[in-house]
């Protein structure tokens, strides 16, 4: 569902597998069809405990975690549990093993609550110089790089770009490089971010605008539409656009029209004011 943005019937289809499965198991156990055999009784809830665990393990190291940082250690422990899950019916009357499962559980579970803090406490560093207003807080979009690149400078800037961080960006700018070749800290104020982790870069905005920065700059527009979908990336344009002004802040699209649709186009002309 992260993947396609909306639950198709192959989704429902599995859930609904699991659902008439837990039924029918919770039924046999009312019914005594298990006789006491704890190993059978636990087979079916410890499977899909554990194997629910271990595929949100996959999901958010695939499409959500940071893989360089310490924020990796979230679905690690949330896969070590699961795994233990999946071990509790054959393992719960193994005298030696019982007692090193549950210490190996409060092991994953720390280090899962480790990278869970990771990742719910990052706030930027306050901008270091002082807030100033080259244009008037609103939502404006432009096909003039150079023009734009001049506001930013002048401004305290959250950068969204799919270009390579250079050396010659203010070290003021907060920069987040949108890219698929890696991820996390590359230097003091720039970072690297998957194009479809649009969710936490919203977070990342929101966070930028509270401690003082006042553009939002964005020049990869195209790329967050090809990597997402178009509705997917109008929805976090609407979203980051509220957050900067509500801050009285601005944000500032850099775009190809060319490569964009009428439609698309009409949309963005609507939201956004041309600079």
């Amino acid at each position: 569902m992260l993947k396609y943005d909306t639950i198709r019937p192959r989704h429902i289809t599995i859930i609904g597998i699991v659902l008439v499965a837990s039924y029918a198991w919770i039924f046999a156990m009312a019914v005594g069809m298990f006789r006491g055999n704890f190993m059978l009784s636990s087979l079916c809830p410890s499977l899909i405990l554990g194997g629910a665990l271990v595929y949100l393990a996959f999901i958010l190291w695939e499409h959500v975690v940071e893989k360089r940082s310490l924020q990796a250690l979230f679905p690690l422990g949330i896969a070590g549990v699961g795994v233990l899950n999946l071990t509790y019916p054959f393992t719960r009357h193994v005298d030696w093993f019982y007692p090193l499962a549950f210490l190996g559980a409060a092991i994953f579970r720390l280090i899962a609550a480790i990278g869970a803090l990771k990742m719910v406490i990052f706030v930027p560093k306050t901008p270091q110089k002082t807030p100033h207003l080259v244009i008037k807080p609103g939502a404006y979009w432009t096909t003039d790089e150079g023009k734009a690149l001049d506001i930013a400078s002048k401004m305290n800037t959250v950068m969204i770009t799919r270009k390579h961080p250079t050396n010659e960006i203010n070290s003021s700018t907060l920069v987040y490089w949108v890219t698929k070749v890696r991820e996390g800290e590359i230097r003091e104020n720039v970072y690297a971010i998957s194009p479809t982790k649009i969710d936490i870069l919203t977070d990342l905005i929101a966070k930028a605008f509270k401690v003082g920065y006042n553009l939002l700059y964005i020049d990869c527009l195209e790329f967050l539409i090809l990597e997402n979908g178009f509705n997917p990336a109008m929805k976090f344009l609407y979203t980051v656009k509220d957050i900067a002004i509500e801050n009285n802040g601005s944000i500032l699209l850099v775009i190809n029209p060319r490569v964009l649709d009428e439609h698309q186009m009409k949309i963005i002309e609507k939201e956004f004011q041309k600079l």
